[in-house]
């Protein structure tokens, strides 16, 4: 076991994170490079090529880095930060052409690349802006927002999967189970709870023209929402569309919602009842008819008077 630590110490290459710590020690510390030297199984030129390094770039990284950070120095890789800064919707192509017009210099999209992930952290993130600006365009309130999505439930989802046991013995419960067919469902999320649900394919017949209650719809980016002929219908009804950016579910509460009814249906369906699940979900549903969402809406970044604050995420 000893030969192994040892094997894995001294004999292998530090990573990044070894290389800080060292440094941490160094730096904040006051260790010199022979303690140093004893904790880490380094020798002083290698602490010393870290140190320099660092004070050199201004971080450490991987070696199969080191030929793109050696080439792209610390002035030109900034420049590449605030760029993005400035503007981060660029792509790699264009953050490229535009590097090359200020320097003179040559640079691949992947060296960009490399560059923004390893030493800044930096990741693609989704347009929240367009989402924001939209929201901007027109006079809303709470009471017209209107939020509709698809769910699916399953017997599978809503039985109790954990109780208590005495500990270090196993738990076992034995009941009686049936697969049953998912029920999915379109339902429509008002500030007062859910509006509308149906078990299969249906469509919202009310005439609920802009600026009335109901009439701003806030949907994902489903393929089905999306189609052409779907938004045209809509809007010829006087009703406005809004998707919401990808990746982003902490802005949409029904699928909050969604989880409260499935908790709820948690707790009180039970097999043993032979309860069809399309009787427990409608039951589900209607259960949450009155619920009021002022304060969901508010954990989400909806606020009364047509406001919305993004950095406002359902945690």
């Amino acid at each position: 076991m000893e030969n192994s630590i040892i094997e894995n110490v001294q004999h292998r290459r530090a990573n990044s994170n070894t290389k800080y710590h060292c440094l941490y020690g160094y730096y904040f510390l006051e260790l010199s490079r022979s303690q140093l030297s004893t904790i880490y199984k380094k020798s002083k030129s290698t602490q010393g090529s870290w140190i320099v390094e660092y004070e050199r770039e201004g971080i450490i990284t991987r070696s199969k880095r080191q030929s793109t950070f050696r080439k792209i120095y610390v002035d030109k890789r900034t420049w590449l930060i605030n760029l993005y800064q400035k503007n981060p919707i660029l792509y790699l192509d264009e953050a490229r052409q535009q590097f090359i017009m200020h320097f003179g210099v040559s640079i691949s999209a992947s060296s960009i690349c490399k560059i923004l992930h390893d030493a800044y952290g930096m990741t693609w993130k989704v347009d929240i802006e367009r989402y924001v600006n939209e929201l901007s365009c027109f006079q809303w309130d709470l009471h017209q927002l209107l939020f509709l999505d698809k769910v699916a439930f399953a017997n599978t989802e809503i039985m109790r999967n954990r109780g208590y046991g005495i500990i270090g013995q196993k738990l076992m419960f034995r009941g009686e189970f049936c697969r049953k067919p998912r029920i999915p469902c379109l339902c429509f999320l008002g500030q007062a709870g859910i509006v509308e649900s149906f078990e299969t394919e249906g469509t919202f017949t009310r005439q609920k023209s802009y600026p009335v209650k109901f009439s701003v719809w806030v949907m994902d980016g489903a393929r089905i929402h999306c189609d052409a002929n779907i938004i045209q219908y809509l809007r010829s009804l006087g009703i406005i569309p809004l998707f919401l950016p990808a990746y982003c579910p902490f802005y949409n509460p029904i699928e909050v919602v969604f989880g409260l009814i499935k908790r709820y249906l948690k707790r009180n369906f039970k097999e043993i009842d032979n309860m069809p699940l399309s009787s427990a979900v409608q039951a589900g549903l209607i259960k949450f008819t009155l619920y009021n969402c002022t304060e969901l809406f508010s954990k989400c970044g909806y606020a009364s008077g047509g406001k919305f604050n993004s950095s406002v995420m359902y945690q």
